[in-house]
C-alpha cells in the first residue's frame, strides 16, 4: 500500500505532462497562406537531412491552397519522382525527406515556406519558425480516438 501512493501519484504526473497541447500554425507561401489547427507532438522528429530543419506534417487537403496543381497530385500519387518534382513550379522549395513510422519506411515530399507561425492559446504573441511542411493524409477525426488533425508540430519549435 505504501508503494502505491507514489506509483499513483506519479502516473498523474505523467499523464498530465504527457497531454496533448494544442497551437494553431499559419504556413505562408508566395502571397498565399493558411492557417491550421495543430498539436504539438513530442514524438515528431521528422527533420530535413539537409539542414536539419524541423518537418510540421500537415494535412494535404488543408495545404491545397498553397500548391499547384501539379505538385498536389504528385502529393496524392505518392510520387517522389526527381524528374516530375524537378518540373514544379515550387522544385526549389522541394525536399525529400525519409519518415520511418511504426508501419515502416516511406519518403515525403517537404515543402519549404516562406513563413511559419505558431501560435499557442494561451500564450501572448506568436513564434515565428524555420521548418518545412510535408503535406500527407493524416488521421481523421475519431480515427483511433484522434480529434481532426490538420498539423503535426515538433515539440523543438515552440
Amino acid at each position: 500500500i505504501i508503494a502505491a501512493r507514489p506509483a499513483l501519484w506519479g502516473g498523474r504526473l505523467f499523464r498530465r505532462a504527457g497531454s496533448r497541447q494544442e497551437a494553431e500554425v499559419t504556413v505562408a507561401l508566395g502571397n498565399r497562406s493558411v492557417t491550421l489547427s495543430g498539436l504539438i507532438d513530442s514524438g515528431n522528429l521528422l527533420t530535413d537531412p539537409l539542414d536539419g530543419k524541423p518537418v510540421i506534417p500537415v494535412q494535404a487537403s488543408a495545404a491545397a491552397p498553397l500548391l499547384s496543381a501539379e505538385l498536389a497530385a504528385c502529393i496524392s500519387e505518392g510520387s517522389t519522382d526527381p524528374a516530375r518534382l524537378r518540373a514544379l513550379p515550387e522544385a526549389a522549395r522541394l525536399r525529400i525527406i525519409p519518415a520511418a513510422t511504426a508501419t515502416g519506411h516511406s519518403l515525403l515530399i517537404g515543402i519549404r515556406p516562406d513563413r511559419v507561425t505558431i501560435r499557442l492559446p494561451d500564450a501572448e504573441g506568436a513564434t515565428e519558425a524555420v521548418a518545412l511542411i510535408a503535406p500527407l493524409e493524416l488521421p481523421e477525426a475519431g480515427e483511433a480516438g484522434n480529434p481532426a488533425l490538420q498539423a503535426l508540430i515538433p515539440a523543438a519549435l515552440i
